[in-house]
């Protein structure tokens, strides 16, 4: 509550209400959101999370005739359709 006296940023307030709650679970009991990450934290770990965005989409705009490209597609187009399994039952 706090938080909500302090500001009316929209963006502000979202942040500070994933920092309390957390990102919740896309199929558990937490609240809807997110999965949480393996190997990072969403809130802690901004900054290296979006340079591995951008350097997601360089790869793909630089790479997309290359074999490492092809795998890395194949392995996305694997993963969806096992997600897809699994919400679908």
């Amino acid at each position: 509550m706090q938080n909500m006296c302090e500001s009316t940023d929209g963006f502000y307030l979202s942040q500070k209400d994933l920092e309390l709650r957390g990102s919740g679970d896309v199929f558990g009991l937490r609240q809807s959101g997110i999965p949480e990450f393996k190997v990072a934290d969403i809130v802690q770990d901004y900054d290296i999370l979006e340079q591995a965005r951008e350097d997601a989409i360089t790869f793909v705009i630089e790479e997309e005739d290359s074999v490492a490209y092809k795998e890395i597609q194949e392995f996305i187009e694997q993963t969806s359709r096992e997600t897809e399994e699994v919400i679908n039952g």
